[in-house]
C-alpha cells in the first residue's frame, strides 16, 4: 500500500529532518488539510508564516515536485476519506482524550464558522424561507439523528416541510411526485450512503433547488446542490463527527426564521399554546 501523504508528514517531523520553518508547515497541513487542498499557496504561507522557499524545500524533501502536488495529493486523500471505524479506532490514542475531543470538537465548529459562506448561508435561507414550495430533508444513516432535528424545527417555523429516509417504497413515492417545486436538504459525510447520493442526483435532474450539507465541496452531493455548506468532521475517535454540522443546521434554521419572522412567530405561539392545552410539555 502507498504511503499516505499524511504519513510522509508525520514522519518527516519526527524524524527530526525538517527545519523549524519546515515543521511548521508540516502541522499548518496536518491540522488544516482542506487549507491546502482547496486554498492556494499564499495561504499556507501566511498559516505557516514561512517564505515560498520553504514549502518548496518541504515537497522537495517528500518526494514531491511542488505545490501542486502537494494539492493534488491532499485532494485525492480527502476524496478517499477515512477508513472504516473499524481501522479509525486502532489509531486512538487514549492519553487525555477527553481534553483532545473538547479542542477537536471546538475547532471543528470554528473552521466551519471561519470559511463559511456568508452569502451561500443566506441563499440557501431565502430558499428555504418559500412557504410555497416543499421542503424535503433527507439524512445518512449517519447523518438520520440531525437531520430529523432539522426538518421538526424547520417545521415549526414553515408548512410543507417532510423527512425523508432511506426507505425504499418511501423514496420511490417521493421521487414519483417530485418536481422543480421541491427544495431539497441533504446532509452525509464521506462514504455516502449510495440510496442518498441516487436521490439527491434524481431530485435535482427535476429542476428542485438542493441544499447539500457536507464535508468535501468535491463530493457528488455538493456538485448536484444548488447552493453547498461544508464542515468540519474531525474526531479523535472511530466515528466522524456532527457537531459542527448540527451548529450549521442551527445558523440556517435562525437564518430562515429571520426571513419568516411574522409567519413563523404566529405559528410558534399557536404551536406553544396547543402544548400547553394538552400539557405535553412539562417544566
Amino acid at each position: 500500500m502507498a504511503t499516505s501523504l499524511n504519513d510522509l508528514l508525520r514522519d518527516a517531523a519526527t524524524a527530526g529532518s525538517t527545519s523549524p520553518a519546515e515543521s511548521r508547515v508540516v502541522q499548518a497541513v496536518l491540522s488544516d488539510p482542506q487549507l491546502v487542498a482547496f486554498g492556494t499557496m499564499a495561504e499556507l504561507v501566511e498559516r505557516a508564516h514561512v517564505g515560498t522557499g520553504t514549502v518548496a524545500r518541504l515537497c522537495t524533501k517528500l518526494g514531491l515536485s511542488g505545490f501542486a502536488e502537494l494539492q493534488r495529493r491532499i485532494q485525492r486523500e480527502l476524496v478517499a476519506g477515512p477508513g472504516p471505524a473499524a481501522d479509525r479506532i486502532k489509531e486512538t490514542d487514549p492519553t487525555d482524550l477527553l481534553g483532545r475531543i473538547a479542542a477537536i470538537e471546538q475547532r471543528n465548529v470554528a473552521v466551519t464558522f471561519e470559511r463559511l459562506d456568508r452569502n451561500a448561508l443566506l441563499r440557501a435561507s431565502v430558499i428555504l424561507a418559500k412557504r410555497t414550495r416543499h421542503v424535503v430533508v433527507l439524512g445518512s444513516d449517519a447523518a438520520n439523528g440531525i437531520a430529523r432535528q432539522f426538518s421538526q424545527e424547520l417545521a415549526a417555523l414553515r408548512p410543507q416541510v417532510e423527512f425523508l429516509d432511506g426507505n425504499p417504497v418511501s423514496v420511490a413515492r417521493r421521487l414519483a411526485l417530485g418536481d422543480a417545486t421541491d427544495t431539497i436538504v441533504v446532509i452525509d459525510v464521506h462514504r455516502y450512503d449510495a440510496w442518498l447520493v441516487d436521490t439527491v442526483e434524481r431530485f435535482a435532474a427535476t429542476g428542485a433547488d438542493v441544499i447539500a450539507l457536507t464535508d468535501n465541496p468535491r463530493s457528488k452531493l455538493a456538485t448536484a446542490a444548488t447552493v453547498h455548506l461544508g464542515f468540519e468532521t474531525s474526531s479523535p475517535g472511530p466515528f466522524d463527527s456532527f457537531t459542527a454540522a448540527l451548529a450549521l443546521l442551527n445558523a440556517l434554521n435562525a437564518e430562515t426564521a429571520i426571513r419568516l419572522k411574522a409567519t413563523a412567530t404566529a405559528r410558534l405561539e399557536q404551536l406553544e399554546q396547543t402544548w400547553k392545552q394538552t400539557k405535553a410539555l412539562e417544566g
